[in-house]
């Protein structure tokens, strides 16, 4: 589609058709991107590389492989069947708990974004080894501190894919403010149907499609409103962080009927269930009465397996994703990226200490492999 339209618009076509093939056929983002432009790489074809930097590049994309594997193997298979548990209960009829509701919801936004940016990070490093340079495809969205950069942050080649190919040509927000806001939500809710033919992911798209518009519209308001100062940002990134979890709901519910009744117990519509320890205090203060509370337990239908197992490997992965660098910026690798600084203290460079710890990753990686599961991306 991005060839054909930009054939379209430039009227310019490459006459090889080997080249073409070349195109449409290079291994590393078939199956789940890096979404790319013709332009971007088939020049890079035609680059000859100096020794030196065909070993580096080598480098570069074995540990950006070992990186995206980890990922995935280590991190995303490891919380998944965490998720997989709840949401397969909720599914049954279950009415899961407030902790069990978002323990599953907190551990699929969590495999969700390890499994598809180590993608993204293995095709990146697969195409390396031939000398080819990807677009950046991730750059810590759950960082985000809005909406809109979350989406600035979050499969990034598919959100210029979309801005580019559906929102613009629709007239983006060059008519007003009311057709920008009809816009995005066609946008989002295409976005959403691209996953799938459900209307679970439509929901997902017309979620974040109202997220934007409130985002947009809260940006002009809150020009005339007196500042929070500091507590700005931590409001912001919690508002966000929350509002993506909850759509994530819809993104992995098997139906409309499951995703709402896990969205509802994690409101605390379902009520509370906690250990039989904390009746005796409850009864003491005098609220014991009060409240809707039944003294089953956190994790009272064996979602979770072991509670604190799981919860410490949620917590685990969540640390990584919002206070560890990326993987861009271990590497420094920016390639199409222009949102923000790349670099951090801790960069790759070609030395013994990293091509050991390439190594063991990879070594890892591969005893593990007997219970890896497929990438969540192929779904789509």
């Amino acid at each position: 589609i991005t060839y054909l339209v930009d054939v379209r618009r430039t009227g310019k076509a490459d006459q090889d058709f080997l080249h073409y093939l070349l195109f449409v056929t290079f291994f590393p983002h078939l199956i789940a991107g890096p979404i790319i432009h013709y332009n971007e790489i088939m020049p890079q074809f035609a680059r000859r590389r100096p020794a030196d930097q065909v070993w580096r590049d080598l480098g570069m994309g074995l540990t950006f492989f070992a990186m995206g594997l980890g990922k995935k193997v280590l991190v995303a298979d490891t919380v998944a069947p965490y998720a997989s548990r709840g949401f397969d209960a909720a599914a049954q009829g279950t009415v899961l708990t407030i902790a069990e509701a978002w323990g599953a919801a907190l551990a699929y936004t969590m495999q969700l974004y390890f499994d598809f940016s180590g993608y993204s990070d293995m095709a990146v490093g697969l195409a390396l080894l031939f000398g080819i340079r990807l677009p950046v495809n991730f750059f810590s969205p759950y960082k985000a501190t809005s909406i809109i950069d979350f989406w600035r942050r979050w499969h990034i080649t598919l959100s210029r894919f979309l801005r580019d190919y559906l929102y613009i040509p629709m007239g983006g927000n060059r008519k007003g403010s009311a057709r920008r806001h009809v816009n995005l939500m066609v946008t989002m809710a295409l976005g959403g149907l691209w996953h799938g033919a459900a209307w679970t992911f439509v929901a997902w798209g017309v979620l974040h499609g109202t997220f934007l518009m409130v985002n947009h519209a809260w940006r002009r308001v809150s020009r005339h409103l007196p500042s929070i100062g500091p507590y700005s940002k931590p409001a912001g990134w919690l508002l966000t962080f929350m509002s993506v979890v909850a759509a994530w709901v819809f993104f992995r519910a098997a139906d409309f009927a499951s995703a709402l009744s896990i969205l509802s117990s994690m409101a605390g519509m379902q009520g509370l269930s906690l250990p039989l320890s904390a009746k005796p205090l409850l009864e003491r203060l005098g609220v014991a009465e009060m409240l809707p509370v039944a003294f089953t337990g956190l994790f009272p239908h064996g979602t979770f397996g072991a509670p604190l197992t799981g919860l410490a490997l949620i917590g685990a992965a969540l640390a990584i994703a919002l206070w560890g660098p990326n993987t861009n910026q271990i590497m420094r690798y920016s390639e199409g990226f222009a949102g923000g600084r790349v670099e951090t203290r801790r960069t790759w460079r070609p030395s013994l200490g990293w091509a050991a710890a390439t190594g063991a990753t990879l070594a890892v990686c591969l005893v593990s492999l007997r219970r890896v599961s497929e990438f969540i991306y192929f779904n789509f």
